[in-house]
């Protein structure tokens, strides 16, 4: 009961946290907006700028003491971010940008600095930016607060400028900037097309993992920092702001333009998401936790590599791929994992690598489970997959019990010496759980059919043996019980709304629980 009130308490502990950073008003299930990116993601934060004023429990709203960087090309010498020129209207944040005089500029700029930092995810902002031949730029950035320890890489923290709009043409760039400001500053910019930019709103994407950091605007790829220097591993905050413009040059810019207000950015919406790995969606898969590394006949070994070890490590971005640089080893390759511990499976899921490359998906597989490394036997599973990227599923005649798995790869797509696997995953239980259960020849009561499709059915010899009824996840999450009534020996469950997926149904009466597992198809 302990444990149990320890878990309630945490549950509602990190729901009510996740409550303060999403906001009520961001549409349910909202998934990005963006048609290539892929995956099953969950919203850790957002702000649809709906109501009347910035939300200061996730923003610190910009006032600078003092001047930023003077931009002597268009005659600005002093500009600040002032609260006055912070607004929430119409359902959009606006970030006001004014003339003080002929020299100086006020602007608009909120961050989350110690109000909410993370890592690794999907970031979105709908914006309509400021009109740039005002003399100004609109940015949506991330900024680190340890960026200034020097180390040579982005490790620690970065800028990492999403887009800064600070020239009139289509297009903008992307800078990460580590080390600091000052003489050990280091920066990598890339510049990218953005038709339309100054005209509208347009969404702009940030895909960072800790191998990439991926830009999109308008849900199309635009940049990649794949170079281990640049990839930052560590927390960062957000940023949204407009500043004076440091790609312009000419009187015309902000000399020549009258005194007040010149232009105003506005925000939509800013989300972020975490995207959920296979075993957070899918309970039927076993947790990867205990599996080790046996053997792999190969593996990438170049830069940051590309380790056997990815291909259970519940993480679609990483992948195990054998070498390709000096030594090119042909098939059958091969990856054997340690489980940990005994389990019963009854299917296999093998995901290519998600980068875009198709370079050692595997097509023709044996795969292969037993007690013994000694002894693989007769592989349970053989066939060929379809030459794409996606998620391939195999299913088994029947279910297995092993310690051991063993994956061959005898060929891969357009005949290359290669092979990879993002991730390898089992559909079954461990049979250590205390929810597992065996499927005796025997049982007490009986199911029919299983697979089931949308009821189980379920009778038994004797009226009166069983009184209750419970249905659990085979992690252990209860998902539905109810009680039968005493002359009955058959029962039927709505089963219509669940996932594809293997249960455990428990029957309880006066002396005994039986349980039995239940496959949905």
């Amino acid at each position: 009961m302990r444990t149990l009130l320890l878990l309630f308490f945490t549950i509602f502990f990190c729901n009510t946290t996740l409550s303060q950073n999403v906001d009520v008003n961001t549409p349910e299930n909202v998934q990005p907006n963006n048609p290539v990116l892929g995956g099953t993601w969950k919203l850790d934060f957002s702000d649809e700028f709906n109501g009347t004023s910035v939300d200061e429990s996730k923003w610190q709203i910009d006032n600078s003491t003092k001047s930023r960087a003077a931009r002597p090309n268009i005659g600005i010498y002093d500009w600040r971010w002032k609260p006055q020129n912070v607004s929430v209207e119409n359902g959009n944040l606006i970030l006001k940008v004014n003339k003080i005089n002929g020299s100086s500029m006020t602007n608009g700029s909120i961050n989350t600095y110690q109000k909410y930092h993370t890592m690794y995810g999907y970031f979105e902002a709908r914006i309509k930016v400021g009109d740039a031949s005002k003399g100004t730029h609109t940015a949506f950035w991330l900024q680190g607060p340890n960026m200034g320890n020097v180390d040579g890489t982005a490790n620690d923290g970065a800028e990492i400028d999403i887009f800064e709009t600070a020239w009139t043409g289509d297009y903008t760039k992307s800078v990460v900037h580590i080390d600091g400001y000052g003489a050990h500053h280091q920066a990598n910019t890339k510049q990218y097309n953005t038709p339309g930019i100054h005209s509208g709103f347009h969404t702009w994407g940030f895909h960072w993992t800790e191998n990439f950091m991926d830009i999109y605007y308008d849900g199309v790829f635009k940049v990649r920092y794949s170079d281990s220097k640049w990839v930052v591993r560590s927390l960062e905050f957000l940023w949204l702001s407009n500043g004076a413009s440091f790609g312009l040059t000419g009187d015309q810019y902000f000399k020549d333009l009258p005194l007040g207000y010149l232009t105003e950015t506005q925000v939509d919406y800013i989300r972020v998401w975490k995207e959920q790995s296979p075993t957070d969606i899918d309970d039927t898969l076993l947790k990867q936790n205990t599996w080790q590394l046996i053997m792999a006949d190969s593996e990438d070994t170049e830069g940051s590599g590309n380790p056997a070890v990815n291909a259970f490590d519940d993480n679609a971005n990483t992948f195990w791929h054998t070498e390709w640089k000096d030594h090119k080893p042909t098939h059958p390759h091969e990856i054997q994992i340690d489980l940990g511990e005994t389990a019963k499976i009854d299917a296999f899921k093998y995901l290519p690598r998600q980068d875009g490359n198709l370079n050692g998906t595997i097509t023709q597989y044996e795969f292969y489970a037993s007690h013994s490394t000694s002894n693989w036997g007769t592989p349970i599973a053989t066939g060929t997959f379809t030459e794409d990227s996606s998620l391939k599923t195999v299913n088994f005649n029947d279910s297995v019990e092993c310690r051991f798995i063993r994956l061959v790869s005898l060929s891969s797509i357009n005949d290359t010496p290669f092979a990879n696997a993002a991730e390898i995953h089992l559909k079954g239980y461990y049979l250590s759980s205390p929810l597992s259960v065996s499927n005796s020849t025997k049982p007490n009561f009986n199911i029919f059919p299983n697979p089931i499709q949308d009821k189980i059915k379920i009778k038994w010899e004797t009226q009166g043996t069983f009184n209750t009824w419970k249905i659990h996840t085979i992690t252990g999450s209860l998902l539905k019980e109810g009680t039968i009534s005493t002359p009955l020996n058959y029962l039927e469950i709505d089963t219509h709304n669940f996932h594809s997926g293997t249960y455990i149904l428990t029957v309880g009466g006066l002396y005994s629980n039986e349980s039995k597992l239940v496959i949905k198809n």
